[in-house]
């Protein structure tokens, strides 16, 4: 009994085990990417993503109905500026587009033909402005009238500031019947009207 208690009592007084060590730090989870914008998701190039990102945003701030109607609300507030002082610089950023499309080489395949395809519709674009549409088109299917008796039913309001944008975007369409109207003033006055027949 005796050899027990001493070897307990060794047992007890034997070195101490040395306490655990620490955890290693835990590595950090990587970076996130930056999320890529929806306009040049899969493109190769940078310089090709700047431009088909510069130009989707543009176009959607410069219809911004249209960009509510597809879920970007960021502009939900407003209606197109359809004076022809917005519509002449929004031609000036078309051909900055164009030429920075052009200049780009040595692209993927693919990059290739997103870089074609967005050139292809700069050029019919600019190439249509010889047409002078915004002094004498003001059609059945396109006009502010058209535009606001659909626009109160699709426009979602969640909260107060909802409420605010399709006000503000409602009492814009007032302002934008008065441009449009100056705009085909001054093309009858230059002799532009729509077809009758």
């Amino acid at each position: 009994m005796r050899r027990m208690l001493v070897f307990f009592a060794l047992l007890g007084c034997g070195r101490k085990t040395p306490p655990p060590a620490p955890a290693p730090a835990p590595t950090p989870a990587p970076e996130a990417p930056a999320e890529v914008d929806p306009a040049a998701r899969g493109v190769e190039s940078a310089e090709l993503a700047a431009v088909l990102t510069e130009h989707w945003n543009a176009l959607m701030e410069r219809h911004p109905t249209w960009a509510s109607d597809l879920g970007d609300h960021r502009w939900d507030d407003r209606v197109t500026d359809t004076s022809l002082d917005a519509e002449a610089a929004f031609e000036v950023r078309k051909r900055e587009w164009l030429e920075r499309l052009e200049a780009l080489e040595g692209l993927s395949e693919a990059d290739a033909l997103n870089r074609d395809l967005l050139a292809h519709e700069l050029r019919t674009d600019l190439a249509t402005n010889v047409c002078k549409r915004s002094i004498w088109s003001f059609s059945p299917r396109d006009n502010p009238l058209l535009d606001g008796n659909g626009m109160a039913a699709e426009h979602d309001i969640s909260s107060a500031e909802d409420a605010e944008h399709l006000i503000a975007r409602l009492t814009g369409l007032t302002a934008q019947l008065k441009v449009r109207i100056e705009n085909v003033r001054k093309g009858l006055s230059e002799g532009y009207v729509a077809n009758r027949a």
